[in-house]
This record gives C-alpha cells, structure tokens and sequence, in this order.
C-alpha cells in the first residue's frame, strides 16, 4: 500500500478523534490514537487485515473508501499491482456489499505496470490522476455509466492507443489526455460543451477526432503538438478557441471557423504550416499573429456584399484588405485577389 493512505489515513484519525479531546484526559486521546495507527499500520506491513477504523478497508490489491451507506469508491492500489487490472463493482466484507462507484483521485497514479483497465457498470467518475503515469497502460474499458473523467487523469499513459469514450460521458478535466502519444483518434461525446485547457495537448500520434455538434468552447493548448491531424470539423455552436489550441499542427491543412465564433486566443494556430485553408467569420476577434504567414487562402462569409482578406503580418497583427469584388455568401480568393 502507497504513501498516499498513510497520510491520508492519521489525518482521517486525527480529524475523527478531535471531538474526544475534550471528554478525556491527553494521555487517554493519545493511547486511543497509537492504538488506531497501530491498527492501520498492521495492515499496511502484512496486508492481512480486511478493516481499518476512520472508513477504510482493504480487500486483496485495493483499498476502499466508504463514501455513505453501501457505497464505495476505490481509493487506492498496492504497488505490486501489475498486468489486466479489473476493478470490482461490489465488493463484500463481514456480509455486507458496497458498490463501487467512483476511481478515486490518484488510485493507480504512476502504477507504471498495469496494461488493461476494465472499469465495471455502475461507476460514474473517474478521479484527477488516477491512472496518471501509467506508461505502460494500453487499453481501457469506460462504461456507460461514467459521466466525468478528472483533471490529469490519463495524463502520460504515453502507451495508451485503445481507449472509447461512452456517451454518458459529460465532462472532461483539463490536460485529460495530456501526453498520450500513442492515442490515435477519439471521438468526444454528444454531451461534452468543453474542450478543457490541454486535453489532448502532445497526443502527437492523433490523427482523427470527432468533435460534438454542441461544442461551445476549446480551451487553451488542447490539441497543441497534434502533429497527425490534417483537418478539424468545429461545432457551429462554438464561440471561442483558446490561446496555442492548435499551436504546432505541423499536418492541419484545412478548418473552418463557424460563424458563432468571436474569440481566436493568441497563436492558436501557430505553427501549422501546412495550414491551406480557413475560413474565419467576418467579425472574429483575432488576438496576436497566430495564423502563419504561409496561408495563401482565406475565406469569408460576407453580408455587406464584398470579400475580404486577412494578411498577417508579423508584429502588427491583422489587417483587412478588401477585394473590390461584389459577392454574398462563401468565398475563396488566393494571394492575388482572384478567386479559384
């Protein structure tokens, strides 16, 4: 068992005996609390026992955390834990069943030999970093129970390449999948309205990604350093993209900016060299030379019945050029100022 349940645990008992203080003399607290560490730390040497006080028990590699009544999350794992992890979703003690319904925050943190997860119907969150570091962790089975992944959680699971994200799936922490190398497509779920800072930020393997037709916002270095993508389809719900959201897309060769959009973040798109292609809504706040001076071809929606185009130029930031060219609706020009 890790560092992490020792402190965590005379912390819980420090906090549960506290009220006691008052009722007894120092020296029965304090025999009252070694004799509760004591307890826990019996388990922690010979992993014999099954409870410990203050809401904690063990049962083979894992140790639970009682959330109420029944209900359990699991809170941590042995450092010999390796291989094809299945996690229970009940777990019985003394004749009673708890149900699992949580991987609590850091439960596998840099357990570096695990290789498959099977988390079980009924759990609904998967905590921040609890599988963070596990570098040899390939696969991993979410069901479609889970309605929210944490913070960091996959962060570094530099070998995961197989990995389906349910559609009861709501939220997803920032830096989610940060530095999932391997990680070759994903699709977000239907419910997510956020693409958080950094999620998918140096998957620099992921080539494809399906992106909800509710996606309202992606954050700030989200897919930087996805040096596999060629192009992105945006929601035309989404109104802002964070600053280096797609900072050295080094492949991206075509996107294209619903109208709703009214914030592009500082470089967002720097980097992307091989960027063709765009198209930006007429009245798009642009901050900083973030599109690279490379791109020859922009397209615009026009209302007013004429073209634009952006040129960027280095330290001045953006400025229109019209085009004398009466037209309505999409349009694509090139350097010159003809159309293709």
């Amino acid at each position: 068992l890790r560092s992490k349940f020792i402190a965590v645990a005379v912390t819980s008992m420090m906090l549960f005996s506290v009220s006691t203080v008052f009722a007894s003399s120092p020296e029965s607290y304090l025999n009252d609390l070694s004799g509760a560490v004591a307890t826990e730390q019996k388990m922690l040497n010979d992993g014999s026992a099954k409870e410990v006080a203050n809401g904690f028990f063990k049962v083979n590699n894992f140790t639970y955390r009682i959330l109420r009544e029944n209900i359990i999350s699991l809170y941590d794992c042995t450092e010999t834990t390796k291989g094809i992890v299945n996690i229970p979703a009940y777990v019985d003690l003394n004749g009673q069943r708890y149900k699992v319904i949580c991987v609590d925050d850091d439960a596998f943190k840099d357990c570096t030999e695990i290789t498959e997860v099977k988390i079980p119907e009924g759990v609904e969150r998967i905590g921040v970093n609890a599988f963070y570091g596990c570098t040899k962790l390939f696969k991993v089975e979410i069901p479609e129970t889970v309605t929210s992944i944490g913070n960091e959680s996959f962060g570094h699971c530099s070998e995961l390449t197989d990995i389906k994200l349910p559609e009861s799936i709501q939220t997803i922490g920032a830096w989610a999948f940060n530095g999932c190398e391997n990680l070759r497509e994903v699709t977000v779920p239907s419910n997510v309205t956020t693409i958080g800072n950094g999620t998918f930020n140096n998957c620099s393997n992921l080539a494809s990604v399906r992106l909800p037709d509710g996606l309202m916002s992606i954050g700030l270095n989200a897919f930087n350093g996805c040096e596999k993508l060629t192009s992105v389809k945006l929601s035309g719900e989404i109104i802002s993209i964070g600053y280096y959201a797609f900072m050295d897309c080094v492949q991206l060769k075509d996107i294209y900016i619903p109208d709703k959009v009214k914030f592009i973040g500082y470089y967002a798109f720097a980097g992307c060299d091989q960027l063709e292609n765009i198209y930006l809504p007429e009245d798009v706040y642009i901050s900083g030379t973030e599109i690279p001076t490379t791109t020859t071809k922009v397209m615009y929606r026009i209302n007013d019945g004429k073209v634009y185009i952006t040129e960027i130029v280095p330290g001045t930031g953006k400025e229109d050029v019209e085009i004398p060219i009466e037209i309505s609706g999409m349009y694509v020009v090139n350097e010159s100022g003809y159309n293709d």
